[in-house]
């Protein structure tokens, strides 16, 4: 352990070594070596504290409680293990304040994503109704095209069919016309012939 600790103080990789004090310390404790083990737990003591390193620092003042319950001093027992009770409370705490966000988080994210899903919704909804409206308006559209077409062409048919009538009328009434000028002439013709033999 002291070979490992001595090689991590000698390179630039320092975050463990509060964490490798520690364990150094519960090391010399279980030897029976309490002078080094009081060193080292109160220096990774102060160390994780600087690093902010709080879930192993709880870790730290629980073992230091062991060592001066193990060394009879119970005052110096007693303010570690209420430090190690305090801070696991607030440790605990933060644990399950940053659940809740992350559960708000989650249901805040959940929430917009249903948000999101209906409007995308009520935009296909729209859009669908939208082009159903314009298939419906373009195929009213296209029937009055069709009648105005159909009706057009009657027109046309009725128009040429009374032309055709009107011309035919016409014909007959100009025969007609030609007949009574040629009767009227074999008339006048006729009465001039008896009028010069009776001169």
């Amino acid at each position: 352990y002291k070979e490992s600790y001595l090689l991590v103080v000698n390179t630039e990789f320092q975050r463990p070594i509060p964490v490798l004090n520690m364990n150094l310390g519960v090391m010399y404790m279980q030897s029976g070596n309490f002078s080094e083990a009081e060193t080292y737990l109160l220096r990774a003591i102060s160390e994780l504290k600087k690093a902010e390193m709080y879930s192993q620092l709880e870790i730290a003042y629980k073992h230091t409680g062991d060592l001066y319950k193990r060394k009879g001093m119970f005052n110096l027992a007693l303010e570690y293990f209420e430090r190690f009770d305090s801070l696991q409370e607030m440790n605990n705490a933060k644990k399950s304040f940053d659940a809740i966000e992350a559960l708000n988080m989650k249901y805040e994210t959940t929430k917009r994503e249903n948000e999101i899903m209906a409007l995308n919704k009520e935009k296909q909804k729209a859009e669908s109704q939208a082009k159903m409206f314009l298939n419906g308006t373009a195929i009213i559209l296209l029937a009055a095209a069709l009648i105005l077409t159909l009706i057009s062409l009657r027109n046309t048919k009725t128009r040429h069919r009374l032309q055709k009538e009107k011309g035919e009328k016409e014909l007959e009434l100009s025969k007609a016309k030609l007949k009574h000028e040629y009767d009227k002439k074999l008339m006048d013709d006729f009465a001039n012939r008896i009028l010069e033999k009776n001169k």
